[in-house]
């Protein structure tokens, strides 16, 4: 039994080796495929998905001829050919934007009103002061004067005072002090409600206009020497500060910065802004020739 299995094996393996050397098949024997054709049936069209081979990508350069003659033998460096030829790796600028196009509205744009940002104060609006205290009219008038402030104003006069006498000035200076600068300031604020022509009006006597307030307060000479000599910056570091005009360097606003950032922290202090907030006229366009923009 071994050996009629082993001769039969021997008969089977000869006649496959016969086929690969290019013996052709009986005549009048047809394939499957021939009888299939003769049938006007397509194997790949009629057949079943899973029963058909899947061909290989054929690239348009390739005859007709070659691409009918159906799968070819794979081998190991069998490779499926791309479609289309590869383009050179280019590389790629980087992209630009495109400005946006502006043009007027019209009546037919729908108006968009801005997003209103939500008013969440730190603090309770309105004045910062302590419901304990009753102030007077001078408790609140000093604490947007501190005494600290007004110290250092009186000293920059002082100074101011001593450079002009050097310079050549006359008069009889006497050095100003904390208490004289607020009735010198009391004084400002009388003569801005009660207006008259001339400041030497406010210290007439033989007239029956006269008021009798400012010659009680100070002499008319010492207020008229206060207000030669009144200067709020220290007037050494002035010189330094013009001499750096036309620089950036340069601060226009140095000889105010003493009272100013004072002033600009009290009203931090002492008072929050409620949510609906008034522009003054100065904020407007104007033509009056200063330096400084209103």
């Amino acid at each position: 039994m071994a050996k009629t299995t082993v001769a039969a094996e021997l008969e089977i393996i000869l006649a496959s080796s016969s086929e690969d050397d290019g013996e052709s098949e009986p005549e009048g024997f047809d394939s499957s495929e021939e009888e299939e054709y003769w049938d006007n049936k397509d194997p790949f069209e009629d057949g079943e998905d899973s029963q058909q081979p899947e061909l290989p990508s054929v690239p348009a350069t390739m005859s007709r001829s070659t691409a009918d003659q159906g799968p070819a033998k794979r081998t190991r460096r069998e490779h499926v050919l791309p479609t289309e030829p590869i383009a050179a790796h280019v590389p790629s600028s980087p992209p630009t934007q495109q400005p946006a196009s502006l043009s007027w509205k019209t009546d037919k744009d729908p108006d968009t009103a801005p997003p209103v940002p939500s008013f969440k104060p730190a603090r309770t609006p309105g004045p910062q002061l302590s419901s304990r205290w009753k102030y007077k009219s001078f408790d609140l008038f000093k604490l947007f004067f501190s005494a600290q402030t007004v110290q250092t104003i009186c000293i920059n006069t002082n100074k101011q005072a001593a450079k002009q006498m050097g310079n050549g000035k006359k008069y009889k200076w006497i050095d100003l002090t904390v208490d004289d600068f607020y009735k010198y300031m009391g004084l400002l604020l009388y003569m801005a409600l009660l207006k008259l022509d001339t400041v030497l009006d406010y210290w007439r006597q033989d007239h029956f206009l006269s008021v009798p307030l400012p010659a009680q307060v100070m002499s008319r000479d010492r207020y008229r020497t206060i207000s030669w000599n009144l200067h709020l910056s220290d007037p050494g570091e002035d010189v330094q500060n013009d001499s750096k005009k036309g620089t950036p360097d340069h601060d226009r606003l140095f000889r105010l910065k003493p009272l100013m950032d004072s002033i600009k922290t009290a009203c931090m202090s002492y008072y929050h802004p409620h949510k609906y907030l008034a522009v003054d006229e100065r904020k407007l366009d104007s033509k009056a020739k200063t330096v400084l923009p209103l």
